[in-house]
């Protein structure tokens, strides 16, 4: 599966480069944040025999990728990387992933609808 990540990794970080040289993006993940002390959005990538764990966590300082679970993330999507790659690129909603049950959420849904919007603006930019 580590080969097959590489897409979903190269994805968050040109999303990372783009707020770190726009100040446009860094002004919009600073508005999602809303004076807090930033945001931390997890995946689970499943397949059949492994699980690989990321997570971004933004502040109004930076944005940056880690490997692994942090232990007290706003949303973590799980699903295999197929699906989670359709919601990062736009193919997907997150809204329609969990309807048609491709993938699960633990924590605040609306983070992860939020997350969505900004990801596609800062796309856009």
């Amino acid at each position: 599966m580590a080969l097959n990540t590489q897409e979903f990794k190269s994805f968050l970080e040109s999303i990372i480069s783009s707020i770190k040289s726009k100040p446009e993006a860094k002004s919009l993940v600073n508005k999602w944040i809303d004076g807090k002390y930033g945001k931390i959005i997890g995946w689970k990538i499943r397949s059949q025999d492994q699980e690989e764990n990321y997570h971004v966590i933004f502040t109004p300082e930076e944005a940056r990728l880690n490997v692994g679970e942090y232990p007290a993330f706003d949303i973590m999507i799980i699903g295999p990387l197929e699906a989670i790659l359709g919601m990062l690129t736009g193919k997907t909603k997150i809204t329609s992933a969990l309807k048609q049950k491709h993938i699960m959420v633990w924590g605040n849904l609306n983070e992860g609808i939020m997350f969505e919007k900004v990801i596609r603006k800062i796309q856009s930019l």
